[in-house]
């Protein structure tokens, strides 16, 4: 069996209870956990149920329910791998996933408080696709043990209810009065909260020590709708490539698959979709299909992987989660939704989990049962890659493309600050830029323009294989505060629906996918200074390791802000590709030639892994680029480190996206012939440190077909 990653250990805070004990608990006993609460007055709402967690003394007084919510799934995820000994602290990571989140607080605190809780000082970073956010990170963290970054990784999702969230879901129509019932009446969905947390580690490892592996994660996948900010895709064409990516990933058939725990929420939009996907891709006689929101509710972040702890429980006692609340089905019902209150006995080899969210995200992940018989398919393609770099784009205040853009003096920076922005639709032909908020604007025209620059054109059939992975530290604060005002104004069941829409951390990455028919991978990451920096490596695994997409674009972009005035409008993107083909015709063939991550503490160690993935010497590079500029990296890279190019990034701060910005002073460099090789390291204080080398490829640049 293709096991080559392990859950070793499971933590769930949710609407059935704290603790897995607890959850299961009330699954046998048929419990719903979506009822009245009364945490926030509801007396605007017709709609006055959600699943929201029980009170216990552990979160009594608390005022960040997210976070505590996470450190104890954590702790008790941890506690049942019961880590070795000779698990070094800095090899071990945190992955967490998180829907909505704010510019002041930060999502990554959700990341460092559950890696002090448990002692993880490896790699700590947020996957924010809205509903995807979970399903996303437990995939992730199997790249990262893939790319040997830790020895093991905590991985799950948090979110908690609030009013705002509430109304905004209040504002959009699609909320039932009775608990959620996907595939039946009546239509709508239930709010949900909570925490769940996997531990994820290497099979051979696990087995050394002795663990009992919960399940195998044999593959994910992930994509694009490029259809709407809040619905799927009525066709679910998007939910069918993120479980075909999923599958090919996992080198099983679709025939393998013997149960799916769809997204289910229970809504006309959602669930016709899915089951177009399902039936695409299983025919007329699909595996049974379940929901586990109809007993959990829509916890957002932490929906997948709420979800996919209930099959592992269910698994565990030879069984299925049940579809709860149904009354008989709808038009376009799965054939076997599991209508009952209780699980289902069933043995299952190997499941099928998806997720579809805000932005037209959408993750899929297969796992498999310990010791399931069956065997993967054969690879077709190599396992390894070269990532090339077709062009890149840098925009700074006032819309200036580096290296165009000269940094100004001080006294001339808050007027360059209230310069236009840049205008996407000179960019994208045929785009409506009304609707776009600051930020999206600025993530579109940096991706458009480093197309351009790529001389790139997206085709019909190149649109599916292109995929988008995006670094992001916040909400577009101008949509933030407008969805806030509309609270205030108006009262919480009057609030701004188009305005929540953009209350997710993939909202513009979301409307960058829509504007350029992005379809392929979808996915936004977070690790402060480093947030860019993180997608591009990630954007590089991917092409490296997987055949479903030949281009990513790799991208993150920043939105001036009050609060935090240092804050400055900037966008970056790099465009890559595992196709030398796909390179322009004119100028040098670059790539990237290696990458590594490590802990915060570690950038020495990032910077080892990429050397050794580039299978270089620290004497090969000819210049360093580094963030902190007075980053310590030793004898034999100092010497080589340089200062801010003349292009580079002006005062103030780019969380997002000034990593990328560094990588486009790489990029002069190679294309002016001034180096060959140039090492870029970040570090994110308590998060990451990054390492990647960008070159000049060897050997004749094909022609592009």
């Amino acid at each position: 069996m293709n096991a080559e990653y392990v859950i070793t250990g499971l933590g769930m805070v949710c609407a059935l209870g704290v603790g897995c004990d607890e959850a299961w608990k009330a699954m046998q006993a048929g419990v719903c956990g979506i009822r009245p609460f009364g945490r926030f007055a509801t007396d605007a709402f017709s709609i006055r149920i959600a699943g929201t967690v029980p009170d216990r003394p552990v979160f009594a007084g608390v005022a960040d329910r997210i976070v505590a919510y996470a450190v104890e799934a954590a702790r008790e995820a941890v506690a049942q791998a019961s880590f070795p000994e000779h698990y070094r602290a800095e090899r071990i990571a945190v992955v967490m996933g998180a829907s909505v989140g704010a510019q002041e607080s930060g999502v990554e605190r959700i990341a460092v408080s559950v890696a002090q809780a448990c002692g993880a000082r490896g790699p700590r970073l947020i996957v924010s696709t809205a509903c995807c956010s979970s399903t996303n990170a437990l995939g992730l963290a199997r790249d990262l043990l893939q790319m040997d970054m830790a020895d093991a990784v905590i991985a799950g999702g948090a979110d908690e209810l609030s009013l705002e969230l509430f109304a905004g879901f209040y504002s959009l129509g699609v909320m039932s009065p009775e608990p959620c019932a996907p595939f039946s009446q009546p239509t709508g969905m239930s709010l949900g909260e909570g925490a769940g947390v996997a531990v994820v580690e290497r099979s051979p490892e696990a087995e050394r020590r002795g663990a009992k592996p919960l399940a195998a994660i044999l593959g994910y996948g992930l994509s694009s709708d490029a259809s709407h900010p809040t619905s799927p895709d009525p066709r679910g064409d998007g939910i069918a490539r993120g479980i075909e990516s999923a599958l090919k990933d996992a080198r099983i058939s679709p025939a393998a698959i013997q149960y799916v725990n769809v997204h289910g929420t229970g809504t006309n939009a959602n669930d016709p979709a899915e089951y177009h996907a399902i039936h695409r891709l299983f025919g007329d006689n699909p595996p049974p299909v379940s929901a586990s929101k109809s007993f959990l509710g829509h916890a957002q972040g932490a929906a997948g992987i709420l979800e996919t702890a209930s099959v592992l429980l269910a698994m565990q006692h030879g069984c299925i989660p049940p579809t709860m609340n149904f009354k008989g089905p709808r038009m376009h019902a799965p054939a076997d939704p599991v209508a009952q209150a209780t699980p289902r006995p069933a043995v299952v080899d190997a499941f099928l989990k998806t997720n579809s969210a805000f932005g037209g995200a959408n993750a899929s992940i297969v796992l498999a049962r310990p010791g399931s018989p069956f065997a993967p398919l054969e690879r077709d393609e190599p396992g390894r890659r070269t990532v090339y770099l077709l062009g890149a784009a840098a925009l700074g205040p006032g819309g200036f493309a580096h290296p165009d853009f000269q940094a100004p003096a001080d006294e001339t920076f808050s007027a360059r600050l209230d310069s236009a922005l840049p205008k996407p639709e000179r960019l994208v032909r045929g785009l409506d830029p009304r609707g776009l908020d600051r930020l999206e604007a600025l993530l579109l025209s940096s991706c458009a323009l480093a197309l351009e620059k790529a001389r790139l054109k997206l085709t019909s059939s190149l649109k599916t294989e292109t995929g988008l992975f995006v670094g992001a530290t916040g909400i577009s604060p101008s949509s933030g505060e407008q969805y806030l005002s509309s609270i205030k104004e108006r009262g919480p069941a009057s609030a701004s629906a188009h305005a929540f829409a953009k209350m997710v951390l993939n909202a513009a990455a979301g409307a960058a996918s829509r504007a350029l028919s992005i379809k392929g991978p979808l996915s936004v990451v977070s690790a402060g200074h480093c947030s860019g920096f993180l997608a591009l490596v990630y954007a590089c695994h991917w092409l490296a390791t997987r055949g479903d997409a030949r281009v990513v674009l790799a991208a993150g972009a920043d939105e001036r802000f009050a609060a935090l005035p240092k804050i400055v409008d900037a966008a970056g993107c790099l465009v890559l590709s595992s196709d030398a083909s796909l390179a322009r015709p004119d100028g040098p063939l670059l790539s990237v030639a290696g990458w590594g991550g490590a802990g915060a503490d570690e950038p020495l160690l990032a910077v080892a892994q990429a050397l050794e993935r580039a299978k270089l010497t620290r004497a090969d590079l000819d210049a360093v680029i580094r963030h902190p500029e007075n980053l310590d990296l030793g004898e034999g890279l100092d010497s080589r480190a340089i200062g801010r190019l003349r292009s580079s990034f002006p005062p103030g701060e780019a969380r997002a996206s000034g990593s990328l910005w560094r990588c486009m002073d790489a990029v002069s460099l190679l294309e002016s012939g001034r180096a060959r090789r140039v090492l870029v390291v970040e570090q994110a204080a308590d998060l990451i440190s990054l390492a990647v080398i960008l070159g000049r490829a060897e050997g004749t640049k094909p022609c592009r077909n």
